[in-house]
């Protein structure tokens, strides 16, 4: 998991469109990174096996946005059903839902809100459709301000 994870990381940083990734230690070719095989490289495995099924793109940790703004993200959520939540203070004071392109597969999901000027997390995240037999529910948050 580790592995894919810098797998994923570098394609994604190097705009690579899923291309295999090599390992190198201090500029050399390594066999092995923690017991995973690298003497070749080594491919992204497929999105919905090796990504969170809920992230949030924009806006990123941090941001200082005005006062309407997009939320974008990928989620694989049942019935594509995507939830949202503007908490300020660990208080929900806004909450909402929308759809990704496509159900149970990673696929984009939008939608806009509108604050106040404040101190926010947004929090998106899907259901729990196991009827309370403790599967829960996936979720991405962001800090962000409005000004």
């Amino acid at each position: 998991m580790v592995v894919q994870g810098l797998v994923w990381t570098a394609d994604t940083a190097a705009s690579a469109g899923q291309a295999p990734v090599t390992f190198e230690v201090h500029g050399d070719p390594t066999d092995d990174v923690l017991g995973v095989d690298t003497r070749q490289p080594v491919a992204p495995g497929s999105a919905d096996s090796e990504l969170s099924p809920i992230s949030i793109d924009t806006p990123t940790e941090g941001a200082r946005l005005y006062g309407t703004f997009e939320v974008s993200g990928m989620a694989a959520a049942f019935e594509a059903n995507v939830v949202w939540e503007l908490e300020e203070g660990g208080r929900v004071v806004q909450h909402g839902y929308t759809t990704a392109a496509q159900c149970c597969t990673l696929s984009p999901y939008r939608f806009t809100i509108s604050a106040p000027p404040g101190d926010y997390t947004v929090v998106v995240h899907d259901t729990d459709e196991s009827g309370g037999e403790g599967v829960g529910t996936n979720q991405d948050t962001k800090s962000i301000t409005v000004r």
